[in-house]
């Protein structure tokens, strides 16, 4: 397979913490308290602590020696973990924690600056289509022989749209008839925040949009909490917005880029 790669390791012994599990709310707990030092990973009752800066001790009710390749699934998660750590040094937008999704760098990759240029034109900061790209840390076992581990790659596009709603508003794009959403921040700081959807906009009062198709309990929200979903409709509604008569020539050639 083309976007299959296997992942080599020195097959150490660590020492490992261990701690009952209790529930979900615990382990996020153990996490975002040590989340600089230590990795989690549930495995049936119990919580594996592996300690992954140099002086932290261990964490855990009792402590045992594992091997690594007698743990394949542990192996994993200290794998993905260390490349989540790589790519937020790099300064990628991360996403999604597992599988592990991030973003190209918008300010080189965005595919839309690239089709501007024979149209005299410049893309907005705020605008952008980039490679987004899907990271999978899986154990695998093939035909008569053991079970390995190994990254299954796979590449897709993320379109952005950065400005909040009340920005959008003055620029003349209405976000009427488009879905917004809420950006919320990860207890993990290596992660980009997520949009969390709120529903379709209704109407516009002032700085206040109504919405419709809403959360249970929403009814309205303030045009500069929110930020327009980043669905093909409503991205290219701000190229004809931003583009005008030019808009269906761009989007063609952006359309040509992305098949590429």
């Amino acid at each position: 397979m083309l976007n299959f790669a296997p992942i080599h390791f020195e097959d150490a012994e660590i020492i490992v913490g261990v701690t009952p599990y209790k529930d979900r709310d615990y382990l996020r707990s153990l996490r975002q308290q040590y989340s600089d030092t230590h990795l989690f990973h549930r495995e049936k009752n119990q919580i594996l602590s592996v300690a992954i800066a140099s002086e932290a001790e261990v964490v855990g009710e009792t402590s045992e020696t594992v091997k690594l390749s007698n743990n394949l699934y542990l192996c994993a998660s200290l794998v993905r973990n260390a490349l989540i750590n790589f790519l937020y040094g790099l300064n990628r937008r991360i996403l999604e924690y597992d599988p592990i999704e991030f973003v190209a760098n918008p300010a080189k990759d965005n595919l839309l600056a690239k089709v501007l240029p024979p149209f005299g034109l410049e893309a907005p900061d705020w605008l952008s289509v980039c490679p987004r790209y899907i990271a999978a840390i899986r154990t695998v076992s093939f035909d008569q022989q053991p079970m390995s581990l190994g990254l299954a790659l796979n590449a897709r596009t993320k379109r952005w749209i950065e400005l909040p709603c009340s920005a959008l508003i003055e620029k003349g794009i209405s976000p009427i008839g488009f879905y917004v959403s809420q950006r919320v921040e990860s207890s993990d700081r290596r992660m980009a925040p997520y949009p969390k959807l709120l529903g379709q906009v209704q109407s516009i009062a002032g700085d206040v949009l109504t919405l419709t198709d809403a959360r249970s309990g929403i009814i309205s929200v303030q045009a500069n909490e929110v930020f327009l979903e980043p669905r093909r409709e409503a991205f290219n509604y701000c190229l004809d917005r931003l583009f005008r008569e030019q808009a269906t020539d761009i989007k063609e050639s952006l359309d040509k880029e992305l098949a590429a």
